[in-house]
């Protein structure tokens, strides 16, 4: 029992701890370094946590396509891509509103909006097959672009898809012409 106790008490530095004596060496530098990393510890923590709260992940450059874009005869996209919501409107029946899904660039100032639409106006006529769409853009700068939305000359609708991979896959940058016959001309009017 004495040789358990003798043994916790003494601390071994450089002794082979013989005689009865005890090893008293003050804790300090080592209490010092470990309050040390606790305090570079909690300052990265707290560094890191004022990084990872402060970022807004819903925060989005919108860039040029962004804004309210009219015609000379009074049609207009919203191009919401903060909210990623798209309408376009001025004909009523032929209005249609849809949450935007993806924008495929093909240059800086060209490329397809896809969306699913929430809302059509009575006369606005789309495949049955789904609910997703494009709207080409093309020739886009800060004030001025222009739009077309998709139409089938054969069935007289605007054709859709099922889904946002279906979209992709119907209207791509080698088969406009298929699709994106006519564009109209638009300034923005954020």
């Amino acid at each position: 029992m004495r040789l358990i106790k003798r043994s916790l008490t003494q601390r071994h530095e450089g002794t082979k701890g013989r005689g009865n004596h005890r090893v008293t060496r003050s804790n300090t530098e080592t209490d010092a370094e470990i309050k040390k990393r606790i305090w570079y510890c909690l300052v990265l923590a707290l560094a890191a946590s004022i990084l990872l709260f402060s970022c807004d992940t819903n925060n989005k450059e919108p860039g040029v396509l962004h804004g309210i874009w009219e015609s000379d005869i009074g049609d207009y996209y919203n191009i919401d891509l903060v909210k990623d919501k798209i309408e376009y409107g001025g004909f009523d029946e032929y209005d249609f509103k849809g949450d935007i899904h993806e924008v495929v660039e093909f240059t800086g100032s060209s490329g397809i909006i896809f969306f699913e639409y929430t809302y059509k106006g009575s006369y606005y006529v789309t495949a049955a097959d789904g609910e997703f769409s494009g709207i080409y853009f093309m020739n886009l700068t800060s004030s001025t672009v222009e739009f077309s939305n998709p139409y089938d000359p054969v069935t007289m609708e605007s054709p859709t898809a099922v889904s946002l991979s279906a979209a992709k896959a119907k209207f791509t940058k080698n088969n406009l012409q298929d699709y994106f016959g006519m564009t109209g001309a638009y300034k923005i009017n954020k």
